[in-house]
C-alpha cells in the first residue's frame, strides 16, 4: 500500500481546505482532525476505497494550527501520515 497522490490546500486556509489522497490499492482510511491541545474535531472512516477527497471546514474554529491524522490501511500494509493545517482570519 502506497500514495499515489497527496494535496491539502489551500494551506495557510481561511476557512476550508480540500484533503485528496489516492492509493495505490483499496484500503480502509480514517482521518482525524485535532486542534493544538489534541481536541478531535471530527473523525472521517471510509472503508475500500482507491481515493479520498475530503473538505476540512475550520470555519466556526479559531486562528491557529490544527492537525490531520490519516491511518490508511489493507492487506499490503498500513500508512499513517500527519498534516499540518493553520487557519488564518
Amino acid at each position: 500500500l502506497d500514495i499515489v497522490d497527496m494535496n491539502l490546500y489551500p494551506n495557510p486556509t481561511g476557512g476550508n481546505a480540500q484533503l485528496e489522497i489516492s492509493f495505490t490499492d483499496e484500503a480502509d482510511v480514517q482521518i482525524g482532525c485535532y486542534d493544538v491541545t489534541g481536541r478531535m474535531l471530527f473523525m472521517i472512516t471510509e472503508e475500500n476505497i482507491k481515493e479520498i477527497n475530503q473538505l476540512i471546514d475550520l470555519s466556526s474554529e479559531q486562528t491557529g494550527v490544527y492537525f490531520i491524522r490519516m491511518k490508511a490501511s489493507s492487506l499490503k500494509g498500513e500508512l499513517l501520515r500527519n498534516f499540518k493545517l493553520i487557519k488564518t482570519n
